[in-house]
């Protein structure tokens, strides 16, 4: 059963980047250089601006007041008053970046396509106020990553997994790169693994062709162990037995470690969850909420979406 009601709306922006912090702390990113930010679990929202020339495809907070935010175009900025002032902390106008992922308040990673053979990898460790260059893993000819949804990277303690098109994650412990083969489609410039989540070392992803978005597919997989074949989906989030996954043709959900799925309603850009409830975001300033103890059901709070571009 899906329910939908609009209730609000928050901003026109075409919404990508997302960050949970809890049931009631969301802080979300998209087109026009915007940042949204809630308190209240959604009921009122503020809304701020960067930069309107930056597409921010991707956030992360850690808290009400303190967030970093990504570009596309080679930028990274930093708040610690809740997003009224924003610091540029990093700049490489070379870069495409593609997502970052923080493994607590102080140490997290940014990734980045790959310059001279190699994926961009940065490493911060005061919070994101300042950033170094590490050396990234090597790509194969003609691959990428995807900043669909802000989350083809995953951190967990010291290690760390980049998703790429070429239907694979590099995964890094210990200072050594290692290739993990993912059955998704592969071969062209809009297919292969664009989201993945990592819980208790266990790594989930999610994938597809956004070119052929409802294509019916193998999308969800736990490994080499495929757990959902349908349509393209580019954000995938883990919650104990609880996986979401959204995509322009809709989201699914889990509430058995993948062992059966319910469709929750339409599609969206990104999805990410805390305690109680799951959050996502797309274009046209979409939001919605799930529930995680109610049945699977998204019920939108802000406009709904338009039709989106992926790359």
């Amino acid at each position: 059963m899906t329910i939908l009601a609009v209730l609000l709306f928050v901003t026109n922006a075409s919404l990508r980047g997302l960050c949970v912090v809890s049931d009631d702390v969301v802080w979300a990113s998209g087109t026009g250089g915007t940042v949204i930010r809630t308190n209240t679990a959604g009921r009122s929202w503020e809304t701020y601006t960067i930069d309107p020339s930056l597409d921010i495809r991707d956030i992360s907070a850690f808290d009400t007041t303190t967030a970093v935010a990504m570009a596309t175009a080679g930028r990274i900025f930093r708040t610690t008053d809740g997003g009224a002032h924003w610091t540029p902390v990093w700049k490489d106008e070379r870069v495409f970046l593609d997502a970052i992922a923080f493994s607590d308040p102080q140490h997290g990673f940014a990734m980045g396509d790959p310059i001279d053979g190699r994926f961009v990898l940065l490493e911060t460790s005061d919070g994101g106020a300042t950033w170094r260059s590490l050396e990234g893993p090597a790509a194969r000819e003609n691959e990428a990553a995807f900043a669909a949804s802000g989350t083809c990277i995953a951190v967990e303690g010291d290690d760390v997994w980049l998703a790429t098109s070429g239907a694979r994650v590099l995964h890094c412990r210990g200072g050594t790169w290692e290739s993990i083969d993912f059955p998704m489609p592969t071969g062209n410039d809009s297919s292969g693994v664009f989201s993945i989540a990592v819980q208790n070392g266990q790594l989930f992803a999610a994938g597809g062709d956004y070119k052929k978005p409802d294509d019916v597919i193998d999308s969800v997989a736990v490994g080499h162990r495929v757990i959902l074949r349908s349509p393209y989906r580019s954000s995938i989030a883990v919650h104990g037995k609880t996986i979401v996954v959204t995509g322009t043709s809709g989201t699914d959900v889990s509430h058995n470690a993948g062992r059966t799925w319910s469709h929750a309603g339409k599609g969206y850009n990104a999805v990410a969850c805390a305690k109680t409830r799951c959050y996502a975001v797309g274009p046209n300033g979409a939001i919605a909420t799930l529930a995680l103890n109610a049945k699977p059901a998204l019920r939108e709070i802000s406009a709904p979406p338009a039709s989106p571009s992926n790359r």
